[in-house]
């Protein structure tokens, strides 16, 4: 499972219960001593197409998953 600062544009991740593909990745690095680094995410959820924004540490574990796309027909009358 990678952290949040492994995750790159176009993954899929699991949080929360849903299913989220990452659309876009900001990067805000704080001047304070011992602050982390925070990666604010916009995903898409694949089951709804509704967008989600969250904010992750660098060291936080997100679980990502492998998506596979396949081409697929589809007949309307049967012959």
């Amino acid at each position: 499972m990678p952290k949040a600062n492994e995750i790159k544009k176009g993954m899929a991740v699991t949080h929360n219960g849903k299913l989220l593909l990452v659309k876009d990745i900001d990067v805000q690095s704080p001047s304070a001593r011992g602050a982390a680094t925070l990666y604010k995410m916009r995903f898409t959820d694949v089951r709804t197409g509704l967008k989600v924004e969250e904010r992750f540490k660098g060291d936080e574990i997100i679980d990502a998953i492998s998506l596979s796309r396949r081409s697929v027909t589809f007949s309307l009358y049967r012959w």
